[in-house]
């Protein structure tokens, strides 16, 4: 991520005006916060050498739970390897409802576990359907643990 120094001499540059009508103090408390912010490619947030108690624990509540729906969705599109799983399908092997799927698949997708293999296959209805596999980062992460 860029240096808050950069993304404010930018915006001096480019936005004058909004950071005048908004206030330096503003502008600069919003860009340290985004600075710190973990790198949105990475699944969970990765811990720095030395990490610290609460640090640790920010960690663990972003890493999927075992027993819970998303950890059981992750765990089958794990199991699937490289054929990946289509939401249909993982309804189909946790006799999960469809309504609790896709949104914990979601979830996954949104914190860089998994990602659309590009492969799609026919629902029961005929409709094609996107099938999820493991990110890099979410296989190395899972392997991991």
């Amino acid at each position: 991520m860029a240096s808050v120094e950069a993304m404010v001499g930018w915006f001096k540059e480019n936005e004058p005006a909004r950071l005048e009508r908004a206030g330096w103090k503003r502008i600069v408390d919003a860009l340290d916060a985004c600075a710190a912010l973990p790198d949105p490619d990475a699944p969970g947030v990765a811990l720095r050498s030395g990490a610290g108690d609460t640090e640790r624990a920010a960690a663990e509540a972003v890493f999927p739970v075992s027993g819970t729906q998303r950890r059981s969705v992750l765990d089958a599109i794990a199991a699937a390897g490289d054929d990946g799983l289509c939401d249909h399908e993982v309804q189909e092997q946790l006799g999960m409802n469809p309504s609790s799927v896709r949104p914990r698949r979601g979830e996954l997708v949104d914190g860089g576990w998994v990602e659309d293999s590009g492969v799609r296959r026919p629902t029961p209805s005929g409709a094609e359907a996107v099938a999820w596999v493991l990110t890099v980062a979410g296989r190395r992460a899972l392997d991991d643990s």
